[in-house]
């Protein structure tokens, strides 16, 4: 892959080396899950963004574990957004669902899907075989197919609050610095 523009830093998200207050607007889009410490990223944003400045985040509320061995969170519910945002010291503008249950429901066939081809190349040769096929006729056709197809045609009508693969998630960077963390969790 080729960028357009060329990567200006490579650098811990925690530390990077711009001035204070010297960015209108963070976009970090499935990021979150990857870092040790995503309160401490949130802290590093608003030293980075003017005051009024915005924050775009979006991350998963469930996946599958991916891009192992960096994959540290999962669960990232409009709750976490609403208590950790405040105390880093933005204002919550929205907080929408990315996909409903529906769409959450086929994530998690296709997380059993992966798992049952890995599965896969530990199985003799005519074991492999049959397995192969059981899987693209009783599990690929279905979660990549018809599945989808059949959740898009409801999906979209079911609250996504509860039950959704993530949020997308604009905040304001305020005047105030971030708080410090007291035996919060």
């Amino acid at each position: 892959m080729q960028y357009l523009e060329p990567v200006n830093y490579v650098c811990e998200i925690t530390r990077i080396p711009l001035p204070d207050g010297s960015l209108d607007c963070v976009l970090c889009t499935e990021v979150l899950e990857h870092v040790v410490d995503p309160v401490a990223v949130l802290t590093e944003f608003h030293r980075l963004i003017k005051p009024g400045g915005k924050v775009l985040l979006t991350a998963p509320q469930s996946s599958y574990v991916h891009m192992e061995p960096y994959h540290y969170y999962g669960g990232f519910t409009r709750y976490w957004y609403e208590h950790w945002l405040p105390h880093s010291g933005f204002t919550v503008e929205s907080i929408t669902p990315q996909g409903g249950p529906g769409r959450l429901a086929v994530s998690s066939l296709q997380g059993f899907y992966y798992a049952w081809r890995a599965s896969e190349q530990d199985l003799s040769k005519i074991k492999r075989t049959f397995s192969r096929l059981c899987r693209i006729v009783f599990a690929k056709l279905p979660i990549q197919y018809v599945i989808p197809w059949l959740v898009g045609k409801f999906d979209h009508r079911l609250s996504g609050n509860q039950s959704c693969i993530g949020f997308m998630v604009v905040a304001t960077r305020g005047n105030s610095k971030p708080e410090p963390i007291k035996g919060d969790s």
